[in-house]
């Protein structure tokens, strides 16, 4: 019968290959969301107030 031996899981050490924030993937910035106010027409754009264009923007961070 033959032994196995496994390596115990432990802190990954940042190297020169593999620095701390390739590491986490935490550390990665989201993209921004596309931008909703291009799909609507510039007559409907005049006629919202500012309240509820930062409502749309949003729902539209929620949803993107």
């Amino acid at each position: 019968m033959t032994a196995v031996r496994t390596q115990e899981a432990g802190p990954v050490t940042p190297t020169a290959n593999n620095s701390a924030a390739e590491l986490d993937s935490d550390l990665e910035a989201e993209p921004d969301p596309p931008d909703w106010s291009r799909g609507v027409d510039d007559e409907v754009l005049k006629n919202l107030c500012a309240r509820e264009k930062k409502r749309l923007d949003v729902i539209n961070g929620m949803f993107n």
